[in-house]
This record gives C-alpha cells, structure tokens and sequence, in this order.
C-alpha cells in the first residue's frame, strides 16, 4: 500500500463536527489562543476515532481495496490518521483533506463556511506537491 504523509500535528484532537449536507468532517485541537482544525470534504465513509494525541496524516494509494464505493460515491483518497502515542489508525474516504486555524469560540466551526473571518487555511491537500503529482491533481 502506497502512502504519502502529508503532515504531523502534535496535542490531543478531538472528533468535533460532521455536516451531512455537504459531506465535510473537522477534527479539532482546541487551544487557548487558537484552535486547529482539520477539514475533511467530500467524505463518504469513515472507520475513526473520537480522540487523537499527537497525530500523523497521511493518504494513501487510490487503488486500495480499503475505499469504499458506496452508493455510487467514491471520492478518490482514503487518509490515514495515526495516532503516534498508541499507534492505531483512524480511515476518513474523503476527496479532501485541509487544515484550518481559527479562534472560534466552542461550538462554531468552519463546516459551514469555510471563508468565516478569522479562519485561515494553512494546507491543503490539493497543495501537496508529491500529493498532486503521484494522483494527476489539476490545481
């Protein structure tokens, strides 16, 4: 299996907020001053778990077998967060993936409106350039 890791985060992240109608998941690190989040969009399947210390992510190859095909939806990626501390893996099919940092206020979250004031994007996968060459990705 094929994967290239796209970044590492340190802290403890949490499973914060999925919106159904777009499809988009945000697994927050809460902090004082800021918080990071990180947005998966275009999701269709997920095997996750609710919390994460000090993280790994990574997408892995296409072809996998992993990805679902599931009510004719298959996004193209399947990401991989490890957890470093314990070593077990979460799966998010999704088509992408990108990191945010804001200072909402508990409860507020970007799913709805990625362009909220005071939300800054810091990656995103369809930057990656290993990401975009190994997958053909038009930017």
């Amino acid at each position: 299996m094929n994967r290239i890791e796209l970044f590492s985060l340190n802290g403890r992240f949490l499973l914060y907020d999925f919106n159904n109608n777009h499809n988009q998941l945000i697994i927050r690190n809460p902090q004082l001053s800021k918080n990071i989040d990180i947005l998966f969009k275009g999701v269709a399947g997920l095997n996750i778990f609710s919390t994460f210390s000090d993280i790994r992510i990574s997408a892995i190859d296409y072809n996998s077998k992993l990805i679902a095909n599931h009510d004719g939806y298959s996004p193209k990626f399947l990401f991989e967060i490890e957890c470093l501390k314990s070593h077990s893996c979460s799966f998010i099919n999704a088509a992408v993936c990108a990191i945010f940092e804001n200072n909402f206020p508990f409860g507020i979250t970007n799913v709805e409106d990625i362009s909220r004031t005071g939300n800054k994007q810091i990656f995103t996968s369809n930057d990656h350039r290993e990401f975009i060459n190994r997958y053909g990705i038009k930017v």
